[in-house]
């Protein structure tokens, strides 16, 4: 009987079974494996897809790994994550597509030898930029595959002179948090107009290929601990392997409702800049799996850094003096200090200091 199993790392082979010396197929660590019989002591054959090639036992393992795929898309940003449990328990999450077709054709090379169609755990598009969620058009029409989530900042796109919807004291009114809400306003084909985000959006909303269209943010995920956190991903869930979300954060307005603030081309600008405000307000996700931590920092800017700061390190207040900064940036630091970090905006310089310091990643991934 085969035996699940999974790949060494950095890199291991599989070799024809009949020539022990020819290499056939590379595999990455925590590949998984379909493990058959032994070969002799030192070797066993492998099932992959519809052929069989044999591996040596030194390059497989018992325990299944956290696997992250930074993928190449071009511009933009795409990242795979397939959770370390197993069975009916197995998550799959990509965070981002780009902007080409290099993260579908990837997922069709990825996942064609398993089965014939595939469901994976959640799509996160962070926020509506072409190079993050354009990538997802191709995966979302493509009938062999399905989504128990799509995940969104709330932030719908829509034709007409308010392109965010409608803002009122400095902020978006209009957000969309459920699936219902999105539905309702992209049912409007006016309002899709001849726009991509809403292309993609009701793509998924239109599809009974997926599950839940809906909104993720300080306000609208799994609450437990004084915290936010991706559902299916709380402390109680797994203790192991946990995914806060950061942001956006969700305010009241000053009459009562629930909105995102605007952002302006600088910190302290009035007017709202369309791209600060979407980019700023994007899903913002901390993942500690036992010991490592990851932040993916989206498109944030410098607007919206400044606020995230006031907000987790000084009770939304802006500092006024070096010793206020430096225990808001302590503070901050409970929340937002990781081991590797995703670049906020593929690396670009509307960035500050104080949140650099407050994450201290040893290593970045732009």
């Amino acid at each position: 009987m085969a035996q699940i199993r999974y790949a060494k790392g950095p890199v291991i082979y599989l070799y024809d079974k009949d020539n022990l010396r020819t290499k056939k197929k590379q595999l990455l660590w925590g590949d998984w494996l379909r493990i058959g019989d032994p070969i002799n002591n030192d070797w066993s054959e492998i099932s992959w897809g519809r052929d069989v090639f044999a591996i040596r036992n030194r390059d497989f393992q018992n325990e299944r790994l956290l696997e992250m795929i930074f993928l190449d898309v071009g511009q933009g940003d795409g990242c795979i994550l397939t959770m370390p449990q197993v069975g009916n328990r197995e998550k799959i999450v990509i965070i981002d597509a780009g902007v080409g077709s290099n993260m579908n054709g990837y997922l069709n090379y990825r996942f064609k030898d398993f089965k014939k169609k595939f469901k994976f755990h959640a799509a996160i598009t962070t926020h509506p930029d072409t190079d993050h969620y354009k990538g997802f058009q191709p995966i979302f029409e493509n009938d062999q595959i399905s989504f128990e989530h799509v995940y969104h900042n709330g932030i719908m796109e829509r034709t007409g002179s308010d392109p965010l919807g409608p803002v009122k004291n400095g902020f978006l009114t209009d957000i969309c948090p459920t699936n219902a809400s999105a539905r309702r306003l992209y049912s409007q084909a006016a309002l899709r107009g001849g726009m991509l985000y809403p292309k993609l959006m009701w793509t998924a909303l239109s599809s009974d290929r997926f599950d839940d269209v809906s909104m993720l943010s300080t306000e609208h995920g799994q609450h437990e601990d004084g915290c936010t956190w991706m559902p299916g991903f709380a402390p109680s869930n797994q203790a192991d392997l946990t995914i806060e979300v950061l942001g956006p954060v969700v305010e009241r307005t000053p009459d009562g409702k629930k909105g995102l603030r605007t952002f302006g081309s600088t910190i302290n600008s009035s007017s709202m800049d369309k791209g600060k405000t979407k980019n700023g307000h994007s899903v913002l996700l901390r993942l500690q799996y036992r010991d490592f931590s990851i932040l993916f920092g989206g498109d944030l800017n410098t607007p919206a850094e400044h606020f995230l700061m006031r907000h987790y390190g000084n009770d939304g207040q802006a500092p006024t003096t070096l010793a206020e900064t430096k225990r808001m940036i302590e503070k901050s630091r409970s929340r937002f200090a990781v081991d590797l970090m995703k670049c906020c905006h593929h690396g670009s310089s509307d960035v500050t200091d104080e949140f650099l310091e407050a994450t201290a990643p040893a290593a970045y991934v732009v």
